[in-house]
């Protein structure tokens, strides 16, 4: 089995160190601006050189996002900003238009050129014209089956990504417009409001005044929420298509997200290199993060329209905190002396039970309790690798 990038969301250096600890090959993140997430939190351009900086000396690689559709007004500003990114290290940028993709590279020649996942790329035809004006990757359009990216994969003769994890948009490769007609918050400015998520009624055509509630489940109606994307279970047969990259969305998920998923897909791809066969439990893992319900997408026919149910988000785990680099945890919730937590470790395949026995200051001071945005010393029953993450159970859920 040859080997492909498993490329992952960086939507704050936090977040991304976390994932390249847990093993993506390549980071994607926004620069500030100009980036279709401009509330994930994104990075300072001082920020980014120094992350740059940090995964190049572990041999991986980072991408910046600069996948936005820009108005005329705003493209003096774009300009100056890729003039401002092309003192980056980076590996690549992302764009969505051949607009933006002829400015990156008079302005930044140095930079490579990706095709956002924006730019509906479906045939290799596409995929050659973008190649033609100087990108050497598509990232292929959502809505393809297998043996639609095997052939443009084939046809081509330029890289493609494909996404593998992570939510899906109700809309054709996340074109939407109700956000900006509902609230004036632009999804393809990176600013959706996510309408598609809210509680929904419906209105009688003969009593215009009333508002009629339908339940789906006890936190609302989901008729336009889509499940959550997973090819986990194909990934072997994308690999065989020929796909350079295979990525997980999630810029604005949380922390324990990101290191639970990129662990699975992690653990599985090393696997099939050694020709092992993966632990059933890897993929079960993948329900105890954040999602809606998992299907396959569009990759298998039939897939997609068989699985509109219910798509409400469930995880039975909470995010407790993380290691930093100097053995310190940051707390992101509650710490409790003597409580049970779990423990997962950068490129450990076992989720291991943690007491923590103890608890003191940066300056030594003990401790009886921990509070969420503190950094903590801690004694524990077990000693963690830096960028571990701690998770403990919801109340009320149970294995």
């Amino acid at each position: 089995m040859k080997r492909v990038e498993l490329l992952a969301p960086a939507g704050t250096p936090e977040k991304g160190e976390i994932a390249a600890a847990f093993g993506a090959d390549a980071l994607y993140f926004g620069i500030e601006g100009f980036n279709l997430r401009a509330r994930s939190g994104n990075f300072s351009f001082s920020e980014a050189a120094v992350f740059l900086d940090s995964l190049h000396s572990r041999g991986k690689k980072g991408y910046a996002t600069l996948n936005i559709y820009p108005r005329e007004e705003e493209w003096p500003m774009l300009e100056a900003f890729i003039r401002k990114m092309a003192s980056l290290p980076l590996d690549g940028v992302i764009v969505s238009t051949p607009g933006v993709l002829s400015l990156v590279r008079r302005s930044a020649p140095r930079l490579p050129l990706h095709v956002s996942t924006q730019a509906n790329v479906t045939e290799s035809a596409s995929a050659r014209a973008w190649k033609e004006w100087g990108a050497s990757r598509v990232i292929l359009a959502r809505e393809l089956s297998l043996e639609e990216i095997r052939a443009v994969t084939a046809n081509s003769g330029v890289e493609t990504e494909v996404f593998i994890h992570g939510a899906m948009c109700m809309a054709y490769s996340g074109r939407c417009l109700m956000s900006k007609y509902m609230t004036g918050r632009d999804a393809n400015a990176g600013d959706c409001a996510h309408p598609c998520r809210w509680r929904w009624y419906v209105r009688e055509e003969s009593r215009q005044n009333e508002l009629f509630e339908v339940t789906e489940d006890e936190r609302g109606l989901y008729i336009f929420n889509s499940k959550d994307l997973m090819l986990y279970d194909y990934i072997r047969e994308l690999t065989a298509a020929g796909v350079s990259s295979l990525k997980i969305e999630g810029r604005i998920k949380g922390i324990l997200y990101v290191a639970t998923i990129v662990r699975a897909y992690r653990l599985l791809l090393d696997a099939f290199y050694r020709g092992e066969t993966p632990d059933p439990r890897w993929r079960d893992s993948l329900f105890e993060a954040n999602n809606r319900g998992y299907h396959p997408g569009f990759l298998i026919p039939g897939g997609y329209e068989s699985q509109l149910s219910s798509s409400r988000t469930t995880a039975p785990y909470d995010l407790l905190g993380y290691i930093d680099r100097e053995g310190f945890l940051e707390a992101k919730a509650p710490v409790e002396i003597g409580k049970t937590y779990e423990a997962l470790q950068p490129l450990e395949p076992e989720t291991v039970p943690l007491t923590i026995s103890s608890l003191y200051s940066p300056e030594g001071e003990s401790l009886e309790r921990g509070h969420p945005g503190k950094r903590y010393g801690i004694k524990a029953s077990l000693l963690l690798k830096p960028f571990s993450v701690i998770r403990y159970r919801r109340i009320g859920e149970t294995k």
